[in-house]
């Protein structure tokens, strides 16, 4: 029979070691949250974030002004500035994303596709392919513009299956926010940035 001692020990390293485990899964849980907050250390060139929902597979998306710097979350973007994604899609599947900004004053702008709101032609999202590599969206680029200067809120919406626009452009605006996008497109993972648009120039 063991010892009052080493039974207490034992109970002790029992503790410890179920006290690790429970940190592994819990870090390893928080790599793939359902539906994850776009962050600064999801960004451009850093380590992105990797999201799942139960249909969506793991996804990562970065957000860059071409050729290759890291938007980050409150970043000053520039009419000239080209803004372009990357992804890597280590689910089984293609997936589809819609990537879409709305302005200060509300107005909804097209990042990709390229789609001119309020056109009675649907565009549909772009595809996702399944890979293990950083992978440039389409190899486009997009430019919004002049934009009026202020919050500028760039979304990417993306889905199991295909989406075409027109389903983004009936939203109210009560529901231009990252919680009615997920409430609404149940199986979608919903990444944000929040950027400034800077004023245009004279």
């Amino acid at each position: 029979m063991l010892s009052p001692r080493l039974m207490a020990e034992n109970r002790r390293a029992i503790i410890v070691v179920s006290s690790v485990a429970a940190v592994t899964v819990l870090l390893w849980g928080y790599s793939l949250v359902p539906g994850a907050h776009f962050s600064p250390t999801a960004t451009g060139g850093a380590p992105g974030r990797w999201m799942r929902r139960p249909s969506t597979g793991r996804v990562s998306l970065h957000f860059f002004r071409w050729p290759g710097v890291p938007l980050r979350a409150g970043d000053t973007l520039t009419p000239a500035d080209p803004i372009a994604i990357s992804y890597r899609n280590l689910g089984n599947e293609s997936l589809w994303a819609l990537i879409f900004a709305y302005d200060a004053t509300g107005e909804l702008h097209w990042v990709n596709p390229h789609h001119t709101p309020g056109t009675r032609t649907d565009d549909v999202s772009v595809q996702l392919v399944k890979s293990s590599a950083e992978r440039n969206l389409d190899g486009e680029v997009a430019r919004l513009g002049d934009l009026p200067p202020g919050p500028l809120t760039v979304f990417a919406l993306v889905t199991p299956g295909i989406m075409v626009t027109s389903r983004i452009e009936r939203l109210v605006p009560s529901e231009e926010n990252r919680q009615s996008l997920l409430d609404r497109f149940p199986d979608a993972v919903v990444v944000e940035l929040p950027l400034i648009a800077a004023p245009t120039r004279p």
